[in-house]
Parts: C-alpha cells; sequence; structure tokens
C-alpha cells in the first residue's frame, strides 16, 4: 500500500473538463476521495467552482489544498501548466503523488493501483507511449544532460524531416510519481523552466539518463480512458454516470 496525493493543475481553458472527468474519479475510484487533493490553479480559474465542482458534485472528503500558480506569465500557458505538475512535488506532503489530467477519465471501478507496480522502486507508473515532440526534443535534453550527468546521452536518432522522435517513453495523463525523486528532477531544472516545454518527457528522460526505473503500466487496462477532445470527453463521462460505458480498448 502506498500513500499518494491526486495532483490537479486546472486553467480558465480547462475547469470545464474537470466537471466533466472528477465525478467519474469519484464514482469509480473512491480511494481518491480519501486522500489528499492539491490542485495548481491558474489565477484564470475560479477559485469557488472548482471547490463546488470537487466537494459540492464529487464529495471529495479529503484535504483539498489550492497552490495559485502565477508563475511566469511572459511564458505560453502550456508550458506554464505542464511545469506547474513538477513544481507541485513541492506542496506534496506525501511519498507518491497521483497526477490526473482533466480529461481523464475513470471508466470501470477497481482499485486505483496495484501495489506490484511500485516493486523494485520505480519512480514513475505510467502508460506507455511512443513518440516525443518536437523532433529535437531529445537532443535537446541531451545537450542539457551533458552539463549535469557522467552518463552516455540517449542519442535516439530522427528520421529527416520528422516532427517527432520515436523512442519507447511514458505518456502521464494518469501517472504515479516519486515525490522526492521528482522534487531531485526540479532541482536540476534549477528550480524554473524546464529544458523542454513538457511535464512527463522531462521526468522520462531524467529518468533514462540517471538509470531509474520507469514502470509501464497501461492505464487504460486498469479503468482509465483519455479523451482526446471535448466532445469526446463530454460523452464519455455522460455514459460512465448512467453506466453505459463500454471500454472498447
Amino acid at each position: 500500500m502506498i500513500d499518494y496525493t491526486t495532483i490537479i493543475a486546472v486553467d480558465n481553458a480547462h475547469v470545464e473538463e474537470l466537471k466533466l472527468s472528477a465525478p467519474t474519479w469519484a464514482k469509480l475510484k473512491p480511494d481518491i476521495l480519501q486522500n489528499p487533493v492539491l490542485v495548481m490553479r491558474d489565477l484564470s480559474c475560479d477559485h469557488a467552482f472548482i471547490l463546488d465542482v470537487l466537494w459540492g458534485k464529487c464529495n471529495f472528503n479529503s484535504k483539498i489544498t489550492f497552490i495559485d500558480w502565477d508563475w511566469r506569465p511572459d511564458l505560453p500557458q502550456r508550458e506554464r501548466m505542464l511545469t506547474a505538475f513538477v513544481h507541485a512535488s513541492r506542496h506534496v506532503k506525501t511519498p507518491w503523488y497521483l497526477k490526473l489530467d482533466t480529461d481523464c477519465l475513470a471508466v470501470a471501478p477497481g482499485p486505483v493501483y496495484r501495489d506490484e507496480w511500485f516493486e523494485n522502486d520505480p519512480v514513475i507508473v505510467s502508460s506507455p507511449w511512443s513518440y516525443s515532440k518536437p523532433a529535437d526534443a531529445i537532443q535537446r535534453l541531451d545537450d542539457w544532460g551533458d552539463t549535469l550527468f557522467r552518463t552516455p546521452r540517449l542519442d535516439i536518432p530522427v528520421a529527416p524531416g520528422a516532427n517527432k522522435v520515436k523512442h519507447k517513453r511514458i505518456i502521464s495523463w494518469c501517472m504515479f510519481g516519486q515525490t522526492a525523486w521528482t522534487r531531485r528532477a526540479l532541482a536540476l531544472a534549477g528550480g524554473d523552466r524546464l529544458p523542454v516545454p513538457s511535464q512527463d518527457t522531462f521526468l522520462f528522460y531524467v529518468a533514462a539518463r540517471t538509470g531509474h526505473l520507469v514502470n509501464r503500466v497501461r492505464m487504460k487496462h486498469h479503468g482509465w480512458a483519455h479523451a482526446s477532445n471535448r466532445c469526446r470527453l463530454a460523452e464519455a463521462s455522460r455514459l460512465v454516470m448512467e453506466d453505459s460505458y463500454v471500454n472498447s480498448t
């Protein structure tokens, strides 16, 4: 058994997604309701509305901590919000955190995690993925890592003209992270801007370059789903709440 805090990052563009996804977490993964929740709240997003979603509509019984995320307003919003997930580790008080995107749904009942996922001391538990964007993402991380690590570069080849680099990595729409290790990774980045504007690419890279275990678990096989757009999220949420959802993956 692990102790974990659920991390959510919300801005004005994604708060409506939270309204659709959070009720599915409460319904099918009720263990989340009993554990701490940390909300990285962009100042564009209404505090009372999030509370109404999590407490009023979802009956979250756990303590909800809000961190006002006003970091680097000069940067693109996507980078600001992805970076929030790494900075959140500074505020987590449990050994582990569960990072959930607002377009992640619970679609089948069952445990939030399985104990065997954490055997052999992984630093990340998340679904496998097959590429990173942009195409020079790993090269940029290799150049950054050369200033810190004595281990070899990843040196993953990129096909000519490609817009992405293909390699075995993870995607983090539903991800467990080891809190202390994530803090150390953030410290390597200087505690500010990440070397690439992607939370999961950065954390995966640090784990790979430092030889830490990343456990790839297909979360879609354990009652979770990732909606590719708002319309699909709304429809899937409706079906879950009506007990009509059929997982075809």
